[in-house]
């Protein structure tokens, strides 16, 4: 018996390397369609019956599996979290959404029963609190919390977040229409249903709620429920809570003709415009008249002429990006234009004199690392040729990815996990790695850096000047805290509060940092902070 175990371990094994392209994660194996599972020590921990087999937690490493079509979880020993009974079991952060048959519920993260499966249906109502969770039950929808205890009782016929704090959108249908009201957080109605539309992506700005008062826009007070901005108005755009925006809004009048309000429904700006313009910010808004871009400030006032083809962005990053004719470039802060000048000689040859690597780094990988950096250093040029927004360049890199930013088409999107872990992690995991890698890279991208428009230069500098002061708040406790607590939204969610607008971030650049430090382990803090300070510093120069 003893030596048949042995022999089977063996070819569990060897089939694990001949098909390791198949192969789901280095524990799971495949043999004759079925799939099974090894410990860290290669160990059979599951035999070769399972339907399915995954990796679900990394740490503490835990395992999906469906059997019969069943699923459960086991963890890195085989023993069993989660009973394989489920028809349904998929994880979101801590929690287990379960369905058994037709019914729905929530289970938590050692497979306790949280929500029982009485539902047709289970979500979360709240990015930021696990308190309340949307269930429907004969087409009917309310909340109830991780007691399973309602919250708000099954009763409406479409519950909402609403876009900021613990608020949410209800409402209920009959014969004469939709009832839209708003809900607090102990499912009481702040706001009775009454009204014909609310609409949940608004931010309660100024302790006021845009409602629809017979299919009319207008505002009430969420205090008191008493209206602010009777519905009189075609249009109404929505107040920003954010202090660096002025506390006033656009609106249509019925004429069509566009002019500005305050929450007190006085009139800022007459009604002279065909379209709305921008949120003002600093007491300035971006507007189009006729055919022509320019700039009004908080009372109506035109301090930029109206004679621009257009204009984009706002000053509170530095820049207008501006289109006259043929001229473009970027208006500064004392409305004086700056001209961009194309410098194509320039550009061909920065990307074209490269230097080649140090031995060192060319050791690390079969790839090209003299290729590398000339297809970065094209992205970087050819992304800014099309980024005519200065203030939307941190938007952009998150957009676009940072990868496709710096490295171009030089990488498909399959071969980028393996190339990181190849060429870029190693090169982070080690101090003289780092001093060989920037010393060789650095002056290529000053180079290339000298030759995009002043503003974007401005904004990166922005960027590395934030990233520095994110460095200082860093808090090892805390994020690897959110790490545990917040796995798959770790990347869109922030583990700061109260955070000044001026230093605000994309979490998809800060929780890149977050993840060489505490997920990949690559870098200490210390050494992270110094690293950003240095190249932030060094950037300052350029």
């Amino acid at each position: 018996m003893k030596f048949v175990l042995i022999k089977q371990k063996i070819i569990l094994c060897v089939l694990l390397s001949l098909f390791s392209k198949a192969t789901l994660s280095q524990h799971i194996f495949e043999y004759k369609g079925k799939k099974g599972i090894l410990n860290r020590n290669e160990d059979t921990i599951y035999q070769a019956v399972l339907d399915e087999a995954w990796l679900d937690v990394s740490e503490p490493q835990r395992y999906g599996i469906s059997i019969n079509g069943h699923y459960g979880v086991v963890d890195a020993d085989g023993s069993v979290i989660i009973e394989p009974k489920y028809s349904k079991l998929h994880r979101e952060s801590s929690f287990y959404f379960a369905q058994l048959l037709s019914k729905h519920g929530l289970l938590d993260f050692n497979g306790k029963e949280l929500i029982p499966l009485i539902y047709d249906g289970v979500t979360s109502l709240a990015h930021n609190s696990n308190e309340h969770w949307l269930v429907k039950k004969n087409q009917k929808y309310g909340i109830v919390n991780l007691n399973g205890n309602l919250v708000a009782p099954i009763q409406y016929d479409g519950i909402y977040k609403a876009y900021a704090g613990l608020r949410f959108i209800a409402y209920i249908k009959d014969s004469t229409g939709f009832h839209y009201g708003v809900l607090d957080h102990k499912g009481q109605h702040k706001i009775p249903l009454v009204y014909s539309y609310i609409d949940p992506f608004q931010n309660f700005a100024h302790g006021l709620l845009q409602v629809n008062i017979n299919h009319k826009p207008a505002y009430i007070s969420y205090h008191n429920n008493q209206e602010k901005i009777p519905p009189g108005y075609k249009q109404l755009s929505f107040f920003e809570k954010d202090t660096t925006y002025n506390a006033c809004i656009w609106v249509q009048n019925s004429f069509g003709k566009w002019g500005v309000i305050d929450t007190n429904n006085h009139v800022l700006v007459k009604f002279d415009y065909e379209e709305a313009g921008q949120s003002f910010i600093n007491n300035l808004s971006l507007v189009k008249k006729g055919k022509y871009f320019g700039l009004i400030d908080i009372n109506g006032r035109n301090v930029l002429e109206f004679k621009y083809t257009y204009l984009e962005g706002n000053f509170f990053k530095g820049y207008l990006y501006f289109e006259e004719n043929k001229k473009r470039g970027y208006i500064q802060t004392d409305f004086k234009e700056l001209h961009w000048k194309h410098l194509y000689l320039k550009k061909i040859r920065a990307t074209k004199i490269i230097k080649s690597p140090p031995t060192t780094i060319k050791r690390i990988s079969n790839a090209s690392s003299k290729s590398l950096l000339k297809h970065s250093l094209k992205a970087m040029l050819k992304r800014h040729a099309i980024i005519y927004n200065a203030a939307s360049i941190e938007d952009h890199l998150v957009y676009y990815g940072l990868p496709d930013a710096f490295f171009g088409d030089f990488l498909e999107v399959d071969k980028l996990k393996q190339f990181k872990k190849e060429f870029i992690f190693p090169i982070i995991a080690s101090e003289s790695l780092r001093n060989i890698a920037w010393l060789w890279i650095s002056p290529h991208f000053k180079r290339c850096f000298k030759l995009i428009p002043r503003a974007h230069q401005l904004a990166y500098k922005s960027i590395f000047k934030n990233l520095k002061l994110y460095m200082m708040r860093f808090n090892l406790t805390k994020v690897e805290q959110h790490l545990k607590n917040s796995e798959i939204s770790f990347g869109r969610n922030t583990w700061e509060t109260d955070i000044n607008s001026n230093e605000r971030m994309d979490r998809k650049i800060t929780s890149a940092v977050d993840r060489l430090i505490v997920y990949h382990k690559l870098i200490s803090v210390e050494d992270a902070k110094l690293w950003v300070n240095k190249i932030a510093d060094e950037v300052e120069t350029w």
